[in-house]
């Protein structure tokens, strides 16, 4: 329980606890006032309720602020927490492990994803140590890449907030949420468990530190195996979706050992359905995103367009049309798709634009390098 925003009183994760808290605190005052010889000031029920001071702010926009930061590009942002989910079994650890490969060296992740190289902490609490050098073993990985931690416990949020301020890591894996922040008076089906991720959004937002945590998905209702996934099959109650960044999906095609779907269930940074079918290797636990959805195309070739249209803004520059865009690059490109490329490098912050007036029809813009 964290003190510090709420002036001397905590957030409580169940109702239980914040009874047997006050009961305690009630016993401690009742016999101050005892030896003090004077009544109770200060109802304690309704100290337990008092928050911080509500603070008004001013909603201001402009260039400077809201800007999209990837530390895995297309799948883990600065500040954000993805919440992955899971079948038991369905290759998700080991998936987290070539991640986190290759945010360690600051490689590709599944040979598509860019990374930024960083310092990671993996918090395991889904399989014993064993398992995991097992793993290690197979993948070929001899050499130390990132700090963990085995627990066998419910994790302590006052000790994951002194590991986000200690400032060295950019990434934290938590394997699992089921094991890691449920507990006998905490289920994923109960609200405070809910709570506890809108804490945990909270501290890692704040501190611009990224965070992965892993979650189980429902049984299916037929006992058929998934061909798909949707945030329905995710273990718990629905609000847990809106207390995460993102959301995402991993099931293994039906019928195959290495074959595997990661589908974006929306949220703040991935585009909701967003398809990637990954091949795996079961000889050393490697993966390839191989293909994507409709209308999608590979991060290689996103990639590629992106740098064609940011070489001609930098060579004209000046403002441009996103059609001027798509006939001046090579290959000429369809002007939705340099359009739609644009708006999201303007939310990333790699392009600069200005709005166009028009008299009729949807507000036009043109972009130039930032």
């Amino acid at each position: 329980m964290d003190l510090r925003d709420y002036g001397g009183v905590p957030i409580f994760d169940t109702k239980e606890d914040e009874l047997k808290w006050q009961q305690q605190e009630e016993e401690k005052l009742i016999a101050e006032e005892k030896k003090l010889g004077r009544p109770l000031t200060t109802p304690l029920r309704e100290l337990s309720n008092r928050k911080k001071s509500i603070q008004i702010k001013t909603l201001r926009g402009g260039d400077l602020v809201g800007k999209r930061n990837w530390l895995v590009d297309q799948f883990v942002a600065l500040g954000a927490v993805v919440l992955l989910a899971a079948e038991k079994g369905a290759g998700k650890t080991a998936l987290l492990l070539r991640l986190i490969e290759a945010v360690c060296k600051g490689g590709l992740f599944m040979n598509q994803l860019s990374t930024k190289k960083a310092k990671v902490l993996l918090i395991q609490c889904d399989e014993p140590e064993e398992d995991t050098y097992s793993k290690l073993r197979r993948m070929g990985l001899s050499e130390e890449i990132c700090d963990v931690v085995w627990l066998d416990e419910t994790l302590d949020l006052k000790w994951l907030q002194q590991q986000i301020d200690k400032g060295i890591y950019s990434l934290i894996i938590l394997d699992s949420a089921t094991k890691g922040l449920a507990s006998d008076n905490c289920e994923v089906i109960d609200t405070g468990f809910t709570r506890k991720l809108y804490r945990i959004g909270r501290m890692f937002a704040k501190a611009k530190v990224s965070a992965i945590i892993t979650t189980h998905l429902n049984q299916p209702i037929d006992k058929k195996e998934r061909q798909t996934i949707t945030a329905h099959d995710v273990a718990g109650l629905s609000t847990i979706g809106n207390a995460i960044s993102d959301l995402w999906g991993l099931v293994r095609v039906p019928q195959t050992q290495d074959q595997f779907r990661l589908i974006c269930l929306g949220k703040r940074n991935c585009t909701i359905n967003t398809l990637w079918e990954i091949e795996g290797n079961q000889e050393d636990y490697s993966f390839d995103l191989v293909k994507v959805g409709v209308n999608d195309v590979l991060p290689t070739e996103r990639k590629r367009l992106r740098d064609r249209i940011s070489d001609y803004l930098k060579e004209a520059a000046r403002y441009c049309h996103p059609r001027t865009i798509a006939m001046g690059i090579s290959p000429v490109s369809e002007e939705e798709t340099v359009r739609r490329y644009l708006a999201d490098m303007y939310s990333e912050g790699l392009v600069k634009r200005k709005k166009v007036n028009v008299s009729i029809g949807r507000p036009k813009y043109e972009y130039a390098v930032e």
